[in-house]
């Protein structure tokens, strides 16, 4: 099972352009989402928006990781305006407890466990901007305590090391999430002006 905590959405001014879904499906998965409309306002909101909407239903109806994201890759580069926003959704197998990153432009995520600190991360473009969908899967063997870190590039900025961040979760004992979460996005806001999102995810014995 799992336990998730978040801060989400937080923007400085005016409509975050981020979106955050975390559910679990019929078909044994837990699924965590987060996904950042290029641009800002309204636009940046319902693109965001648009896309969690759409993989979540997909997914949740059965629908490979894979093709889900590329049927919303075809919708974004079928709408008359440019439109494109990251992907990062953290697929957890409940029966086997392994866990694939799908990573579209998005910032880095990192995996907690007993005080070592795994990063996770990929060099794409977000989704609606290529013909094909670029998107790199990663698969990681989670076990029962680790704690899955999550974030918008509101928090990391580039994928440079972040040394405040590191500090943070390598010293935070993190046993209330969303209270960790919101710490985590109200130090990053302190040095960036772009929309944050945060999720922290426990992985737990059933």
């Amino acid at each position: 099972r799992v336990s998730v905590g978040r801060f989400l959405a937080s923007a400085k001014v005016g409509i975050c352009g981020d979106s955050v879904s975390a559910f679990a499906g019929g078909d044994g998965y837990f699924r965590a989402m987060i996904s950042d409309g290029m641009g800002s306002g309204n636009e940046a909101a319902f693109t965001s928006g648009t896309v969690t909407m759409f993989l979540e239903h997909l997914l949740s109806s059965g629908v490979k990781m894979k093709n889900a994201i590329s049927i919303v890759n075809s919708f974004l580069r079928e709408r008359r305006i440019e439109s494109s926003a990251t992907v990062d959704i953290m697929e957890l197998d409940l029966i086997r407890g392994g866990a694939q990153f799908v990573k579209s432009g998005a910032a880095p995520s990192f995996v907690l466990r007993q005080g070592r600190l795994f990063k996770l991360r990929s060099r794409t473009v977000p989704i609606g901007i290529l013909p094909s969908a670029d998107a790199e899967m990663i698969s990681f063997a989670v076990k029962p305590g680790d704690i899955i870190v999550m974030m918008s590039d509101g928090v990391t900025q580039t994928n440079e090391d972040c040394p405040w961040l590191y500090d943070i979760l390598c010293t935070d004992r993190l046993e209330h999430l969303t209270a960790s979460a919101k710490r985590i996005a109200d130090e990053a806001a302190k040095k960036s002006e772009d929309d944050i999102s945060v999720m922290l995810i426990r992985v737990e014995e059933a």
